[in-house]
């Protein structure tokens, strides 16, 4: 009698973090629907196609700040949650090799904004963009996806996009407002990031930075291979539109910013379901793998067949979609679109595979992994450009997401447990 009512406070509790963790993430993927046409209305979609370059580059150093650390140090949390003072050290240490990557990385941006051409012509929006970096050191996400406590996660996360929303609404208001875009999203962040720092300070009672840089050092040195797999992810998602913008032009990467920003909806909520379910997949597979690998299938799954349906309901109403965010170019960026939506639904059956590969602690599997599709990106991307068509990168994207999901389900059946 006892045991059952345990096990049902314990799925409403799953029930409840998942509906507030939906909520929070549902926040972010309405995000860039309110705000991405009116930037585009202002700004034009050329320096739409700017921004769009400019936080792609962000994106791509994010992993450098986290080091690994939404997936090294989210493990090690949620192993060692009833630890306290191991947790303290692991937020300590994380924290610290953030902060001193950040000032490698502004150091270098610093040098190449000021010497190359490209970002020369652009220095302000890079300049300004590099603030999202800093509201990344200051992000404790990875430590509370690590606890599981997805309230607060979604307090920062409606937070700091409100704050964002805010910002572009009221001080966007003529055509070369858009140096200021990025510079915005970091505001918001740093905001509601480090309000969220100094809450976990006064509860937890953490050192927000500790002097033991042998600690974060070694966490560095440690982390390195799992940070070459994060990297090659990075360059995976952000970097068809930086080629696009390099090789290309700036309407080019306008144009598929925007079919980008649609489908990238399905990615994001992929990924969050990933953060999501990471946790309980990396503890439950140390204490019983057939049953977490059931619960990993049938928790995938849903998430596939939602997406899937998704998909569809996008597919019918593209025409009205791109009308919604642009007005120029409407039939070759509809067509686009749908030939992208195949993207999504290969990453759908693609990301869950990842996840279970990393659950079961073969990073050097996935580092060979996302090597060989960071590869296949940059050759297919590159030599498409060549055409200066869309239609040809979105194909190069498509087939190399295809090639990576048969190794990633190659070497689960590989290393399967018996």
């Amino acid at each position: 009698m006892i045991k059952t009512k345990l096990r049902n406070v314990y799925r409403n509790k799953k029930l409840s973090d998942l509906s507030v963790y939906g909520f929070g993430q549902a926040f972010n993927l309405v995000t860039p629907i309110l705000v991405v046409p009116f930037i585009i209305s202002i700004c034009g979609i050329e320096n739409y196609g700017k921004i769009g370059v400019a936080l792609s580059l962000a994106f791509f150093l994010i992993v450098f700040i986290d080091y690994g650390s939404e997936i090294i140090s989210v493990r090690e949390i949620s192993l060692q949650r009833d630890d306290k003072v191991t947790v303290a050290e692991i937020f300590s240490t994380t924290q610290l090799a953030k902060t001193m990557m950040l000032l490698l990385i502004i150091g270098f941006c610093s040098i190449l904004f000021f010497t190359i051409p490209y970002f020369r012509d652009e220095f302000l929006l890079y300049i300004f963009t590099l603030s999202i970096l800093i509201g990344q050191v200051v992000n404790p996400v990875w430590f509370l996806q690590g606890v599981e406590n997805y309230k607060l996660i979604t307090v920062v996360n409606v937070i700091s996009k409100l704050l964002y929303l805010t910002f572009v609404f009221l001080f966007i208001r003529e055509e070369g407002d858009y140096i200021f875009v990025n510079l915005y999203w970091g505001l918001g962040a740093i905001i509601a990031n480090v309000g969220m720092l100094i809450y976990l300070n006064l509860n937890y009672k953490f050192k927000l930075l500790n002097k033991n840089f042998v600690s974060a050092k070694k966490y560095i040195v440690q982390n390195f291979q799992i940070f070459t797999s994060q990297l090659f992810t990075s360059l995976q998602m952000y970097l068809p539109i930086m080629l696009i913008g390099w090789l290309g032009s700036n309407v080019l990467a306008g144009q598929y910013k925007v079919v980008e920003q649609i489908i990238g909806i399905f990615r994001t909520y992929i990924l969050l379901s990933f953060n999501f379910l990471y946790p309980k997949i990396c503890y439950g597979i140390e204490e019983s793998y057939k049953r977490t690998v059931r619960y990993w299938a049938v928790s995938n799954g849903i998430n596939a067949l939602f997406v899937f349906v998704c998909l569809v309901v996008i597919a019918i109403f593209r025409v009205e979609i791109i009308n919604y965010f642009t007005k120029l170019e409407v039939v070759k960026i509809t067509e686009v679109l749908l030939l992208a939506l195949l993207i999504p639904a290969i990453q759908a059956l693609q990301i869950p595979l990842k996840q279970l590969l990393l659950a079961m602690n073969r990073n050097s599997v996935y580092v060979r992994i996302s090597f060989l599709q960071t590869l296949l990106i940059l050759l297919f991307v590159s030599v498409s450009l060549v055409y200066s068509d869309l239609f040809a990168v979105i194909w190069a994207i498509i087939i190399s997401e295809l090639i990576i999901s048969f190794a990633y389900l190659y070497f689960l059946i590989l290393y399967r447990k018996k």
